[in-house]
Order: C-alpha cells, then sequence, then structure tokens
C-alpha cells in the first residue's frame, strides 16, 4: 500500500484556500503506479493539516483513491455519469476541428474513419511514434480519400 499525503492540493467548496495545485502531480503519480502496477495499491489523502483527518483515512478501509478532508468533513472523488446530449447522438460538425492523440495505430485509424463518416471533415492526428516502417498504411490513406487533406510532419528539429 503506498500512501500519499497532500496538502491543500484540491478545493472542495469553489474557494481557493491556502490552494497548492503543484501538488497535484503526486495525487497524478499514484494514479499511475496503480494503473501500471497491478499489486500495488494507492491512496491518497488530501487535508488542511488536520493530523487526525489523516491518521483516522490511514485506518480507514475502503476503496477510494483520494480522499479530502476540509475542517474535519471527508470528501471523495467519483463520476457522475449523465447524458449530455439529452438521447440525441453527438453530431460531429464539418467545420470543427477533431484532435486525436496518438492516431496513427489501429484504434486511432478506426476512430479517424468513424467520425469523418459523421461528418467530421477536419482531424489533427498527434503521434509521437511513427508509422510502421515510416509510411502511413492503406487504411489510413482510405480515410484521407474522403477528406480534404493536409499532412504535416513536424520533428524535433523543426520546432528549435
Amino acid at each position: 500500500m503506498l500512501n500519499i499525503v497532500t496538502s491543500n492540493t484540491f478545493t472542495v467548496d469553489g474557494r481557493a484556500q491556502n490552494y497548492e495545485g503543484g501538488n497535484a502531480a503526486f495525487i497524478g503519480f499514484g494514479k499511475a503506479i496503480q494503473g501500471e502496477y497491478h499489486t500495488i495499491t494507492c491512496k491518497c489523502i488530501d487535508t488542511d493539516e488536520d493530523f487526525h483527518a489523516i491518521w483516522k483515512e490511514l485506518r480507514t478501509v475502503s476503496e477510494d483513491y483520494l480522499a479530502v478532508y476540509r475542517k474535519g468533513k471527508r470528501y471523495i472523488q467519483f463520476i457522475d455519469r449523465r447524458n449530455g446530449h439529452n438521447g440525441r447522438p453527438y453530431e460531429f460538425k464539418a467545420e470543427g476541428v477533431y484532435l486525436l492523440a496518438g492516431g496513427l495505430g489501429n484504434i486511432g485509424i478506426n476512430i479517424a474513419n468513424a467520425i469523418s463518416y459523421w461528418g467530421a471533415k477536419h482531424i489533427a492526428i498527434i503521434s509521437g511514434g511513427h508509422c510502421r516502417n515510416g509510411v502511413i498504411g492503406n487504411a489510413f490513406y482510405r480515410i484521407l480519400s474522403n477528406m480534404t487533406v493536409k499532412i504535416s510532419k513536424l520533428s524535433e528539429g523543426s520546432l528549435k
């Protein structure tokens, strides 16, 4: 069990008092460790320097990754799933630009194909890797043939 304790990393009431957002990197580190190494369990505690709350949380058995204590009250992080489109499918706008990170892999190419089929005409694809043998595959060219395409390649040297 890896316990990460931070102070005033999160606001829970919308008011930032002594907010130390830079500590959030430690919270992200814990999530990454737990995601990569399934034998390691992490728990993050963010407090307003209430040491009794830290001790209480360390003894608490729960599956909550993050517990935030403010003035002795415990808050947890959760995702509340809502249908933001009121039952309607998402509409890809022809004038919009859609960004795919890591989009030169098989999944990215299929996502680009689907969203172009559903109306997206401007798709920006960022990839830190290279295409197989430095060549974009046939599937990718089929997708591009349906769109107005501009292909740009940035290398490290072009960023200087």
